[in-house]
């Protein structure tokens, strides 16, 4: 019932698990590259250091991937 209540206030539809897999399976690697370069934009990274860090310092060039 989550899922139904969940699809309704977002999609204004239920989505059959046809549908579902239809979408998924349209998914091809240049759409998870493009949104893996869309999330992971290295000028809105962040981190959090706990513990003991014994020096370290990071700057914005050692978070780049």
């Amino acid at each position: 019932m989550a899922n139904l209540a969940r699809q309704e206030m977002y999609f204004h539809k239920f989505f059959t698990v046809d549908e579902l897999i239809e979408r998924i399976d349209a998914v091809d690697a240049p759409m998870v590259q493009a949104m893996a370069r869309r999330l992971f934009d290295p000028s809105h990274i962040a981190v959090t250091l706990l513990g003991r860090l014994n020096g370290v310092k990071l700057d914005r060039k050692r978070l780049v991937c």
